[in-house]
């Protein structure tokens, strides 16, 4: 399986590389094939609405996703699972190449919500 991390912004704070870095490094371990790829925050405020900024964040992803890729769209409104409930929702996509989308400060825009193949809540 390949597993990709689609997110706007690059961490600030060392400790939370060092931590996506140990959990990147414990899948490859297991076999699957992962990888993270960025795109660029647009900063809210000043000449753009907090809706625009959001909009224009989902046309960089949107992007950024291939075509065979489940989309997977991490959101606080989105549904919550256990891990196994979790293990047996990934399984299950027909595809075996999945994209974990983390948004912006402002979250993700709800046209990307709803192109989404699941939209998860952490």
């Amino acid at each position: 399986m390949r597993i990709r991390s689609l997110v706007v912004g690059r961490p600030r704070d060392p400790e939370a590389a060092t931590l996506h870095d140990r959990y990147a490094s414990r899948l490859r371990r297991l076999g699957v094939s992962y990888e993270t790829a960025w795109v660029s925050e647009v900063r809210a405020g000043g000449q753009f609405s907090d809706r625009h900024v959001r909009e224009r964040e989902a046309r960089l992803l949107e992007e950024r996703l291939g075509d065979r890729e489940a989309v997977i769209a991490l959101d606080g409104k989105g549904q919550q699972v256990s891990s196994e409930q979790l293990a047996r929702r990934i399984g299950g996509f027909a595809r075996r190449e999945a994209a974990f989308v983390v948004g912006g400060p402002l979250g993700l825009d709800r046209s990307f919500l709803a192109r989404a193949d699941w939209v998860w809540s952490l």
